[in-house]
């Protein structure tokens, strides 16, 4: 979208031509090892699109082994949950934070 524009081509110029170069396209951490260390309140949302939803059902399944990780699948969703169902990508940031931010 036009909105998405400049902070693009912001993020594009601070991106490190090193790490485009080499390759490497997942954490040097496994993710269970990734998820499990997590030691903060995190939401993390992923859909179930095939090809496209980088977590999935299993990544959710290992993320939540950790207390702190709220799951959350967006069915049909995609890689990128905000664009392909944003209703829902914040109903669900919105409750999380209702959860987990103190009121006052």
């Amino acid at each position: 979208p036009d909105v998405e524009a400049l902070p693009g081509v912001w993020a594009s110029q601070r991106t490190d031509p090193g790490l485009l170069l080499s390759g490497v396209v997942t954490p040097e951490v496994p993710w269970d090892e990734a998820m499990a260390a997590l030691d903060v309140p995190a939401l993390l949302l992923t859909g179930d699109r095939p090809g496209s939803a980088r977590v999935g059902r299993e990544g959710l399944e290992t993320a939540a082994r950790n207390p702190r990780v709220s799951p959350v699948l967006v069915p049909g969703a995609g890689h990128q949950v905000r664009r392909s169902a944003p209703k829902t990508f914040y109903r669900a940031v919105d409750e999380w934070l209702s959860e987990v931010l103190p009121v006052g």
